[in-house]
Protein backbone atom coordinates (compact mmCIF):
# COMPACT_ATOMS: atom_id res chain seq x y z
CA UNK A 1 0.00 0.00 0.00
CA UNK A 2 2.56 2.62 0.65
CA UNK A 3 4.06 2.31 -3.19
CA UNK A 4 0.38 3.48 -4.04
CA UNK A 5 0.79 6.64 -1.51
CA UNK A 6 1.86 8.76 -4.96
CA UNK A 7 3.78 12.20 -3.82
CA UNK A 8 2.29 13.37 -7.06
CA UNK A 9 -1.20 12.55 -6.45
CA UNK A 10 -1.56 13.19 -2.73
CA UNK A 11 -2.15 9.35 -1.86
CA UNK A 12 -1.89 8.91 1.98
CA UNK A 13 -0.23 5.56 2.84
CA UNK A 14 -1.69 5.76 6.48
CA UNK A 15 -5.41 6.17 4.82
CA UNK A 16 -4.80 3.79 2.57
CA UNK A 17 -3.73 0.98 5.62
CA UNK A 18 -7.33 2.78 7.18
CA UNK A 19 -9.34 2.01 4.56
CA UNK A 20 -8.34 -1.87 3.42
CA UNK A 21 -9.03 -2.15 7.74
CA UNK A 22 -12.28 -0.70 7.79
CA UNK A 23 -13.71 -2.29 4.56
CA UNK A 24 -11.96 -5.96 5.88
CA UNK A 25 -13.66 -5.78 8.79
CA UNK A 26 -17.03 -4.76 7.35
CA UNK A 27 -16.77 -7.41 4.51
CA UNK A 28 -16.42 -9.86 7.97
CA UNK A 29 -19.33 -8.52 9.52
CA UNK A 30 -21.54 -8.61 6.64
CA UNK A 31 -20.86 -12.66 6.24
CA UNK A 32 -22.35 -15.04 5.72
CA UNK A 33 -22.97 -13.26 2.46
CA UNK A 34 -22.03 -15.57 -0.17
CA UNK A 35 -20.18 -14.29 -2.43
CA UNK A 36 -19.60 -11.02 -0.10
CA UNK A 37 -21.40 -8.04 -0.70
CA UNK A 38 -20.28 -5.66 -2.81
CA UNK A 39 -17.60 -2.45 -2.32
CA UNK A 40 -18.75 0.49 -3.81
CA UNK A 41 -16.07 3.49 -4.63
CA UNK A 42 -18.09 6.72 -5.95
CA UNK A 43 -14.86 8.45 -7.32
CA UNK A 44 -11.72 7.02 -7.91
CA UNK A 45 -9.71 9.94 -8.32
CA UNK A 46 -6.25 8.63 -9.76
CA UNK A 47 -7.48 4.82 -8.94
CA UNK A 48 -4.95 4.20 -6.02
CA UNK A 49 -7.91 3.50 -3.76
CA UNK A 50 -9.34 1.10 -5.73
CA UNK A 51 -6.41 -1.34 -6.08
CA UNK A 52 -6.36 -1.33 -1.97
CA UNK A 53 -9.99 -1.95 -2.21
CA UNK A 54 -9.18 -5.03 -4.36
CA UNK A 55 -6.61 -6.08 -1.49
CA UNK A 56 -9.37 -5.77 0.95
CA UNK A 57 -12.37 -7.76 -0.14
CA UNK A 58 -12.33 -11.49 -2.11
CA UNK A 59 -15.62 -10.00 -3.25
CA UNK A 60 -17.03 -7.68 -6.32
CA UNK A 61 -15.53 -3.71 -6.26
CA UNK A 62 -17.98 -1.84 -8.53
CA UNK A 63 -15.96 1.78 -8.94
CA UNK A 64 -17.90 4.86 -10.55
CA UNK A 65 -15.99 8.15 -12.10
CA UNK A 66 -16.60 9.67 -15.31
CA UNK A 67 -12.25 9.39 -16.11
CA UNK A 68 -11.09 11.89 -18.66
CA UNK A 69 -14.67 13.35 -18.66
CA UNK A 70 -13.31 15.08 -15.66
CA UNK A 71 -11.40 17.55 -17.30
CA UNK A 72 -14.30 19.56 -18.49
CA UNK A 73 -15.10 20.20 -14.89
CA UNK A 74 -13.75 22.93 -13.05
CA UNK A 75 -14.28 21.53 -8.87
CA UNK A 76 -10.97 21.70 -8.09
CA UNK A 77 -7.04 21.96 -9.00
CA UNK A 78 -6.28 18.74 -10.29
CA UNK A 79 -2.02 17.66 -11.39
CA UNK A 80 -1.09 17.84 -14.83
CA UNK A 81 -1.92 14.57 -16.07
CA UNK A 82 -4.02 13.18 -13.54
CA UNK A 83 -6.99 12.09 -15.82
CA UNK A 84 -4.67 9.94 -18.54
CA UNK A 85 -3.05 8.52 -15.29
CA UNK A 86 -6.47 7.18 -14.04
CA UNK A 87 -7.71 5.77 -16.96
CA UNK A 88 -4.30 3.98 -18.02
CA UNK A 89 -4.62 2.56 -14.29
CA UNK A 90 -8.13 1.72 -14.67
CA UNK A 91 -7.33 -0.06 -17.63
CA UNK A 92 -4.73 -2.01 -16.29
CA UNK A 93 -6.83 -2.83 -13.06
CA UNK A 94 -9.50 -4.41 -15.50
CA UNK A 95 -6.96 -6.38 -17.24
CA UNK A 96 -4.99 -7.64 -13.66
CA UNK A 97 -8.63 -8.92 -12.87
CA UNK A 98 -9.82 -10.09 -16.17
CA UNK A 99 -13.17 -8.30 -15.47
CA UNK A 100 -13.97 -10.83 -12.60
CA UNK A 101 -13.80 -8.41 -9.55
CA UNK A 102 -13.83 -4.76 -10.83
CA UNK A 103 -16.27 -3.11 -12.50
CA UNK A 104 -15.17 0.09 -13.64
CA UNK A 105 -18.32 2.58 -14.86
CA UNK A 106 -17.08 5.18 -16.78
CA UNK A 107 -19.72 7.80 -15.98
CA UNK A 108 -21.05 10.15 -13.19
CA UNK A 109 -22.60 8.85 -10.65
CA UNK A 110 -25.92 10.41 -11.04
CA UNK A 111 -26.25 9.07 -14.26
CA UNK A 112 -26.70 5.20 -12.51
CA UNK A 113 -28.46 6.11 -9.47
CA UNK A 114 -31.02 3.98 -10.41
CA UNK A 115 -29.60 1.03 -12.16
CA UNK A 116 -26.61 0.10 -9.61
CA UNK A 117 -28.72 -0.85 -6.29
CA UNK A 118 -26.53 -4.02 -5.26
CA UNK A 119 -26.61 -4.21 -1.15
CA UNK A 120 -23.23 -3.01 0.27
CA UNK A 121 -20.44 -4.09 2.64
CA UNK A 122 -18.75 -0.93 2.42
CA UNK A 123 -19.27 2.89 0.58
CA UNK A 124 -16.07 4.70 -0.38
CA UNK A 125 -16.91 8.40 -1.32
CA UNK A 126 -14.07 10.10 -2.87
CA UNK A 127 -16.63 13.01 -5.82
CA UNK A 128 -17.13 15.79 -6.04
CA UNK A 129 -16.79 18.13 -2.33
CA UNK A 130 -19.17 20.42 -3.21
CA UNK A 131 -22.60 20.51 -0.45
CA UNK A 132 -25.40 19.63 -2.58
CA UNK A 133 -23.83 16.86 -4.69
CA UNK A 134 -22.38 14.95 -1.68
CA UNK A 135 -25.84 14.76 0.00
CA UNK A 136 -26.87 13.79 -3.06
CA UNK A 137 -24.22 10.47 -3.06
CA UNK A 138 -25.04 9.82 0.28
CA UNK A 139 -28.84 9.80 0.40
CA UNK A 140 -28.21 7.47 -2.79
CA UNK A 141 -25.88 4.75 -1.83
CA UNK A 142 -25.99 4.99 2.03
CA UNK A 143 -28.70 2.87 2.27
CA UNK A 144 -27.86 0.27 0.36
CA UNK A 145 -24.71 -0.43 3.40
CA UNK A 146 -26.04 -3.47 5.30
CA UNK A 147 -25.80 -3.65 9.16
CA UNK A 148 -22.00 -4.05 9.84
CA UNK A 149 -20.69 -2.27 6.70
CA UNK A 150 -19.03 0.93 7.27
CA UNK A 151 -19.55 4.12 4.68
CA UNK A 152 -15.79 6.54 3.99
CA UNK A 153 -15.25 9.63 3.51
CA UNK A 154 -12.20 11.15 1.35
CA UNK A 155 -11.14 14.74 2.18
CA UNK A 156 -14.10 14.73 5.66
CA UNK A 157 -11.94 17.66 6.73
CA UNK A 158 -13.31 19.73 4.16
CA UNK A 159 -16.07 21.59 5.61
CA UNK A 160 -18.74 20.87 2.78
CA UNK A 161 -18.05 16.96 3.02
CA UNK A 162 -18.57 17.04 6.61
CA UNK A 163 -21.65 19.58 6.09
CA UNK A 164 -23.49 17.15 4.03
CA UNK A 165 -22.97 14.18 6.35
CA UNK A 166 -24.78 16.35 9.04
CA UNK A 167 -27.38 17.19 7.11
CA UNK A 168 -28.57 14.22 4.61
CA UNK A 169 -31.94 12.28 5.15
CA UNK A 170 -29.86 9.11 5.46
CA UNK A 171 -28.33 10.35 8.82
CA UNK A 172 -31.15 12.57 9.81
CA UNK A 173 -33.17 9.46 9.91
CA UNK A 174 -30.33 7.55 11.98
CA UNK A 175 -29.19 9.82 14.27
CA UNK A 176 -27.59 7.29 16.15
CA UNK A 177 -24.74 6.98 14.04
CA UNK A 178 -21.53 8.81 14.22
CA UNK A 179 -18.75 9.67 12.06
CA UNK A 180 -15.19 8.39 13.25
CA UNK A 181 -12.12 11.02 11.55
CA UNK A 182 -8.97 9.59 11.38
CA UNK A 183 -5.95 12.37 9.34
CA UNK A 184 -8.67 13.17 6.09
CA UNK A 185 -10.75 10.43 6.37
CA UNK A 186 -14.62 10.41 7.79
CA UNK A 187 -15.62 6.67 8.92
CA UNK A 188 -18.97 6.01 9.55
CA UNK A 189 -19.84 2.04 10.69
CA UNK A 190 -23.56 1.38 9.92
CA UNK A 191 -25.20 -0.55 12.91
CA UNK A 192 -29.08 -0.49 13.67
CA UNK A 193 -30.54 1.70 16.56
CA UNK A 194 -29.61 0.70 19.94
CA UNK A 195 -32.56 -0.78 21.26
CA UNK A 196 -33.80 0.92 24.54
CA UNK A 197 -31.86 0.52 28.17
CA UNK A 198 -35.45 -0.82 29.78
CA UNK A 199 -36.33 -3.09 26.66
CA UNK A 200 -32.86 -5.16 27.32
CA UNK A 201 -33.55 -5.03 30.80
CA UNK A 202 -37.12 -7.31 30.06
CA UNK A 203 -35.53 -10.02 28.37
Amino acid sequence: LARLATREFGYNAAELVRIVDEVRAAVSATAPASPPLAVLEVGCYAGRTTRALLTATPGLVISIDPLDRNRAMPRWPAPDGVWIETRRHMEALLAERGGGRLIVLPCFAEEVFDLVRPPLAALVIDTEHSYEPQVRQIDAWAPLVRDGGVIVFDDFDMEPVASAWRDCEYRRARQWLTCETFESLGIVRVAPQPRPVAQEAEQ
